[in-house]
């Protein structure tokens, strides 16, 4: 529902700013937007979404960090001692 101040707001932007052209005429059809099937990650390696960031001469790195496994009950047992 709209309020009177709404509407003045409203006409006051319609009638002032160059940018609201586009709203003197009626939308006009477009083509519907096909997204694709699949996500970025199946469509494009990490390699090449290294590069797309990172520049050309980018490449995903393969050196192990030592990667330390999340284990949710080792946090619980450390933190709560009453966790069976």
């Amino acid at each position: 529902m709209k309020t009177h101040c709404q509407h003045h707001e409203v006409s006051c932007f319609v009638a002032s700013t160059p940018q609201s052209y586009c709203l003197d005429d009626e939308p006009r059809q477009v083509a519907e937007l096909k997204f694709p099937d699949k996500l970025p990650g199946e469509l494009y390696n990490a390699d090449i979404q290294c590069k797309w960031q990172f520049g050309s001469k980018a490449r995903l790195c393969t050196y192990d960090f030592g990667k330390v496994v999340f284990n949710p009950k080792h946090i619980r047992k450390r933190y709560n001692k009453n966790f069976s």
